[in-house]
C-alpha cells in the first residue's frame, strides 16, 4: 500500500484529514488526526472468481418464439405480465433488453431460460507503485 496523499511506501496509518479517513504515511498524518494503524494489504496469489447473473444474448428471439408457441399475441402477453404492448414489441425486436426482474417473470410464464450465471474473473491488483495518481499529485501540500 502507498500513502494516499504523497504515494510514499512504508508504515501507514489511518488518519482523519479534512473529514475523510485516508491511509497515509506518518509525515502526511500531521495534516490531520491519527485514528489507527493501517493493516498491511495481503497479497493475493490467485485470481478471485465472482459469479454474476446475465441475460442471454438472444433474449429477443427466445421471447418471441416462446410467446408465439403459446399462441399469444403481443397484446395478450403484455396483459398477462402487466407490461405495455410497446414494451413487448421493443423486447422482441431487440430495441431494449429486459431488466433482470422482467426476465425472471417472463421465464416463469413462457417456460424459457433468459437468465444464467456467469463467472467473471478478476485479476489481483499489484501492490507496486506504477504511475499511481495520489491526492498529493493533484494538490500541493504546503
Amino acid at each position: 500500500m502507498a500513502c494516499e496523499l504523497c504515494g510514499a511506501q512504508g508504515l501507514l496509518v489511518i488518519a482523519l484529514i479534512e473529514g475523510a479517513e485516508l491511509t497515509v504515511c506518518n509525515k502526511c498524518s500531521s495534516n490531520g488526526r491519527i485514528l489507527r494503524n493501517a493493516q498491511p494489504e495481503q497479497k493475493k496469489k490467485t485470481r478471485q472468481i465472482e459469479s454474476i447473473t446475465v441475460i442471454v444474448g438472444d433474449a429477443s428471439s427466445v421471447i418471441k418464439k416462446a410467446r408465439e408457441k403459446l399462441g399469444m399475441t403481443q397484446q395478450d402477453f403484455a396483459k398477462l405480465i402487466n407490461e405495455k404492448e410497446s414494451q413487448i414489441h421493443k423486447l422482441e425486436t431487440g430495441a431494449i433488453a429486459p431488466s433482470l426482474e422482467l426476465a425472471l417473470k417472463m421465464e416463469k410464464i413462457l417456460k424459457i431460460v433468459l437468465v444464467r450465471k456467469s463467472e467473471a474473473f478478476e485479476m489481483p491488483k499489484s501492490s507496486e507503485k506504477n504511475d499511481v495518481l495520489t491526492i498529493g499529485d493533484i494538490i500541493k501540500l504546503g
